[in-house]
């Protein structure tokens, strides 16, 4: 993240010698925080995302909905239509 940058805050990780940051948004009841299973996966892999999913329900389902095309993340913002994920 560019503000990470911006504002000094990578340069103070790069001196504490942290490397890795979990961001989750705030409204997710299930997110482990420091999810050990998610971090140690993204971790070995040398991933510089990840991103874990529930399947669907259903189609009426009101979880979110990513998907990839063309080598392109993207979300669903409302039912129907999509933005790429930056």
């Amino acid at each position: 993240f560019a503000a990470l940058a911006e504002c000094g805050i990578q340069a103070d990780m790069k001196c504490r010698n942290l490397e890795w940051v979990l961001v989750h948004n705030c409204d997710n009841l299930l997110c482990k925080v420091a999810d050990p299973m998610l971090l140690g996966h993204c971790i070995s892999l040398k991933a510089e995302v990840g991103l874990k999913l529930t399947e669907r329900s259903g189609a009426d389902d009101p979880l979110g909905v990513y998907c990839q095309r063309a080598g392109i993340l993207k979300r669903e913002v409302r039912k129907g239509h999509f933005e790429k994920d930056h």
